[in-house]
């Protein structure tokens, strides 16, 4: 019988998960920013054609799996209006 478990620890903005294996994965918890597109009525695809990127690139930047160039950060902040700063600063 195999066990399958993750432990989730959640600190500040930091989001740690011990995988599988054993490797530890570090994502960035953006909450804000899937709350801040919706409020401004974007979907992840609308958004992702605006800034030239996929809907996939999207979620995983609100998911904290990747993180934004500034070029894109600039993009993405211009097109949902908020400081592109905010996507490199400590919660």
């Amino acid at each position: 019988m195999r066990f399958i478990f993750a432990i989730i620890y959640v600190q500040s903005n930091l989001k740690f998960t011990l995988m599988k294996g054993g490797n530890l994965k570090l994502s960035i918890d953006r909450k804000w920013l899937k709350n801040r597109r919706e409020k401004m009525g974007f979907t992840q695809e609308k958004l992702a054609k605006q800034v030239g990127v996929t809907r996939q690139h999207i979620g995983m930047l609100e998911n904290g799996d990747a993180n934004p160039s500034p070029y894109l950060a600039k993009k993405i902040a211009s097109a949902l209006g908020f400081d592109w700063t905010k996507f490199y600063e400590e919660q």
